[in-house]
This record gives structure tokens, sequence and C-alpha cells, in this order.
């Protein structure tokens, strides 16, 4: 295994032509951060990235999330929110595949997940 120490930024410049393809690609607590369209391109990469039989999985909270007026008001924690239509949306910058999206346990995080094919 060899860990990679990078950036979005260096990703989308195409600054890493041997990586891949992975069976799986995961991103948590990275999207929130991400304008909506650096994440359409993060993801089209991401998508590139995987295999064959490749997925992806994003992760993003949502803004309706029980615990977003805490992280704002106490933590200052402002996040780029998304929902169930927006992350089906996205996902679908990865490519021709199948997209599934849901939320986690507590309804504070969805998912896309996406494979290819």
């Amino acid at each position: 295994m060899q860990v990679l120490e990078s950036s979005v930024r260096a990703l989308l410049a195409g600054r890493h032509t041997d990586l891949g393809p992975f069976d799986l690609v995961y991103s948590a607590g990275l999207y929130d951060y991400l304008e909506p369209v650096v994440a359409q391109k993060l993801t089209a990469r991401l998508g590139a990235l995987c295999g064959p039989d490749g997925r992806l999985l994003i992760a993003n909270f949502v803004p309706d999330g029980y615990s977003r007026a805490y992280m704002e008001l106490f933590m200052d924690w402002h996040l780029i929110v998304r929902d169930v239509a927006e992350m089906l949306e996205l996902a679908r910058h990865a490519g021709e595949g199948r997209v599934r999206v849901f939320h986690d346990p507590h309804d504070n995080v969805v998912y896309a997940h996406w494979r290819r094919g």
C-alpha cells in the first residue's frame, strides 16, 4: 500500500496520472466544503479512477440534519449541505453507471453510491 499526500486542486489539474484503477473510491468529510462546480469536477475525476466494476461512495451533510444548528451556532462550522436530489445529480457526474442515494441511520448525512456499468 502506498500513501499519497496531495490536494483536490492537484487531482483536478491532472498531476496524478498514475492513480487507479480502483475498486472503491470513498470520500467522507470533503464534499461539505466544495462548491457545486468543484464537486462536479471532482466526482467526474473520481469516477474516472474507478475500474471496470468500480464503485464511488461520497457523503455530505443534509440541509435539515438535527445537528446543523448546533454546528453553525456554537462551533461556527458552516458547511455546504446537499439533499438527496443534489447528491443524485452530483453522482451522475461520475459517468455511466448505477446510482443509489441513502441516509445514515440518524438522517444527518446523505450518501451517493455510484457503480460503473
